[in-house]
């Protein structure tokens, strides 16, 4: 009798383990209690579960919404064979021990924007599969795994699952099933994604097996849709893992912690990365590349399975970066779009940013080259839309976002008021556009520096908080001639109510209220540059009569063609003095009237600072310029 027990028992085990491959969620084969919270928040009282009784090796089931929601800590557990965790619950076990053959399921409702948390506080023994649904996250101190444990992390267009352990033992396996957009034209259904692997492993056969649907060039087998970028070359370069297409290509490439890659799928399923994670911190080097093809751009990205706390991220690395580029650039495929983030963004007390489960980005590095850090510390549970409305503001922040719209699409730039940023650049704080590989030249909006301005398009540009009483940014556009375009506010926007927003077209010598309307216009020629809009901020009523010709002109210094740039229509025959800081006039130039940008030549002088006039008698515009 003792025999057949034993040998009924093990067949079981084989049986259940078989299901776990074939079926979700696996059967509670040694039964389930459901908790009611009828009496209390108590564990332990088991008229708290239906059926009445503590659980003891069965399947533990937590709905949401009872009358008592169980007390997030728990005791000590008793061997348990399952836990399943409905969207929006949250619980912490101490010294769980879940049987070979019981399984794990936290479930999520991003739709409502609710999750499930289960963190496993000291060492855990789970030994059957898990499911963590897209926002839901497993939290464990060490976690020991048999052969058959599976974590399932799940993933969607805009929500992550996560995993975060400090010790992962045995031979238990992650699978991230990280969603990649669906390869063809961005914006149309279609794009490419940037990503980064969430695990260690190989882009090899295995991979690719395990992935059908990643793309494989048609003529050319073992060429696939997932390319690293290139600094040196400033290009993407697809992985090709057959050794007939080179003699340097071979069967097996290793992922990079923290490097990226642009991938896609033939119909935007998830890439399923299997491995184990990254447990100790991550560093990268990135590289300064050559000047002559969009010097300095490296594609990197999140290397651990759970999210990334943004801030701890960006004051870690950002002396890494260059200073008019010290910000993170996202792609969002969906809308063609750029998503910068730096310290300006930070501050804004509307938003916390999180760096999602093998999210890649853009960065531009400072001259000489740097390196990345990722510390383990920095991960987080959340999901992507973590913005968190109502964070205290640490200083005075106020968000004017813009829009140009077309048919087609949409672009937008930042224009911060923050307390303690000048009008020059504030490294940090003013985000250069991003101008690497797939960036646009024929449609875009940004806005340049009021203060030793050199011609830099921002798409994000920070200036004192009390600026908008009254001041004018010089607004640049993009766009092709006759496509009509619309520049609008966005809801975004968090200016004071009683303040003004003017879009100035000094071509049509016209002004726009945009808190009360969209401006329209049908371009009769291409639009390239900031010589023809303003956008003015004011606490006071503005008419066309209140602007003045010259402030429609731009003069910055280009310090690799060694020039000094005037920008603008010039109404009549324009002289241009450049005085030293003694007031010693050092050059003199006439100026063509008949071209909106003119330049003189300074390769004859110092460094330092030089001050600028132009006059004509009708337009004049001094300028404060540091010559480097």
């Amino acid at each position: 009798m003792k025999k057949s027990s034993i040998y009924l028992f093990l067949l079981v085990i084989v049986y259940s383990n078989s299901l776990f491959s074939q079926e979700w969620p696996p059967r509670d084969l040694w039964g389930k209690k459901t908790w009611t919270g009828n009496i209390s928040a108590s564990y332990v009282n088991p008229n708290n579960w239906t059926p009445v009784g503590v659980p003891i090796q069965e399947t533990i089931h937590i709905p949401f919404g009872t009358k008592h929601q169980l007390s997030k800590d728990i005791p000590a557990s008793p061997y348990v064979f399952g836990v399943i965790l409905e969207p929006g619950v949250n619980l912490t076990m101490k010294g769980t021990q879940i049987g070979s053959a019981g399984y794990i399921w936290l479930q999520s409702n991003p739709a409502i924007g609710r999750y499930s948390n289960l963190i496993l506080s000291d060492d855990t023994q789970v030994g059957g599969p898990m499911k963590i649904e897209p926002g839901s996250s497993l939290t464990a101190s060490v976690i020991n795994t048999y052969p058959e444990t599976i974590i399932s992390l799940e993933s969607n267009s805009t929500t992550f699952s996560s995993f975060i352990s400090e010790g992962f033992i045995g031979k238990g396996t992650i699978r991230y099933k990280r969603h990649t957009n669906r390869v063809g034209e961005s914006g149309k259904n279609g794009g490419n994604d940037l990503i980064s692997s969430p695990l260690k492993g190989d882009f090899d056969n295995n991979f690719v097996t395990a992935n059908p649907k990643l793309p494989e060039h048609s003529t050319n087998p073992g060429l696939y849709a997932f390319a690293p970028y290139n600094v040196t070359d400033a290009e993407y370069q697809n992985f090709d893992i057959n050794p007939n297409n080179g003699p340097n290509n071979t069967v097996s490439i290793p992922f990079i912690p923290g490097k990226g890659y642009r991938a896609a799928t033939e119909d935007g399923s998830a890439l399923i990365f299997s491995g184990l994670p990254y447990m100790q911190n991550v560093t990268i080097p990135i590289l300064n590349g050559p000047t002559d093809k969009g010097s300095g751009w490296n594609l990197i990205g999140n290397p651990y399975p759970a999210y990334l706390k943004f801030e701890e991220f960006y004051r870690l690395n950002k002396t890494q970066l260059k200073d008019e580029y010290q910000t993170i650039y996202g792609y969002n495929s969906s809308d063609d779009k750029w998503t910068t983030w730096n310290q300006a963004t930070i501050d804004d007390p509307s938003i916390v940013e999180l760096i999602a489960p093998g999210q890649a980005f853009f960065v531009k590095s400072k001259t000489g080259g740097g390196v990345i850090t990722f510390e383990k510390t920095m991960r987080t549970t959340g999901s992507s839309d973590d913005f968190i409305v109502g964070r205290p503001a640490q200083k005075n922040v106020a968000l004017s976002q813009l829009n140009l719209s077309t048919l087609s699409g949409t672009r937008s730039t930042s224009i911060y008021f923050i307390e303690g940023t000048t009008k020059a650049l504030d490294p940090g704080y003013d985000a250069a556009a991003y101008s690497g590989t797939g960036s646009s030249d024929s449609f875009g909006i940004f806005s340049n520096l009021l203060e030793n301005n050199s011609g830099l398009d921002l798409t994000i540009q920070s200036l004192p908080y009390y600026d908008f009483n009254d001041v004018k940014v010089p607004l640049g556009i993009k766009a092709k001639a006759g496509t009509e375009i619309s520049i609008s506010i966005d809801d975004l926007s968090t200016l004071p109510a009683h303040i003004n927003v003017y879009l100035e077209d000094s071509h049509l010598n016209s002004l726009t209220l945009l808190n009360d309307e969209n401006y329209t216009l049908k371009p009769a020629e291409d639009l390239k540059g900031a010589n023809r809009f303003n956008v003015h901020y004011s606490s006071k009523m503005l008419s066309a009569d209140d602007i003045q010709p010259q402030q429609q002109l731009l003069i910055y210094s280009n310090s690799s063609t060694k020039t000094v740039v005037i920008k603008g229509q010039l109404f009549k025959e324009t002289t241009a003095d450049l005085y030293d800081v003694q007031g010693r006039l050092i050059m003199n130039r006439a100026l063509d009237a008949s071209v909106t940008e003119n330049a003189m030549d300074i390769t004859s002088l110092s460094p330092g600072i030089y001050i600028v006039k132009v006059n004509n008698g009708f337009q004049n515009k001094t300028q404060k310029l540091i010559i480097k």
